[in-house]
């Protein structure tokens, strides 16, 4: 069951779009927030604190608000890059500064390896 609710992310997202419904991203932030963050020994509000920063991250991600605009000649520049992981918005880094036990950080330092499982070449 989600810790946050679509209100606490309303809180946090500036300019929030409310006829997006928003409990994808708060089911998809409280499955990776048990998953990652729930054995960190986290109170309930921290990890409801944390939950509700990454569904707003998600909602970024997915409406990426603009860091820049310009009317002349028109262009917009948007908020992050998408390599960036949580650090490509302002909520996500959010979400990692609350965790403060490094659970959030990991996810990004974690890459894939290939194991040889064949037999051993010879000439």
């Amino acid at each position: 069951m989600p810790r946050a609710q679509d209100s606490d992310v309303q809180k946090v997202v500036d300019n929030i779009d409310t006829s997006v419904s928003l409990t994808e991203f708060i089911g998809i932030a409280n499955r990776l927030v048990t998953a990652v963050c729930g054995d960190s020994g986290y109170s309930a509000a921290t990890l409801k604190d944390i939950e509700t920063y990454i569904a707003a991250h998600l909602y970024a991600v997915k409406d990426r608000p603009a860091s820049q605009e310009k009317v002349g000649e028109a262009s917009v520049t948007y908020m992050g890059q998408s390599g960036m992981f949580l650090d490509s918005t302002q909520y996500g880094q959010t979400a990692k500064l609350l965790d403060y036990k490094g659970c959030l950080t990991e996810l990004g330092k974690k890459t894939p390896s290939l194991k040889w499982l064949g037999t051993t070449y010879t000439e």
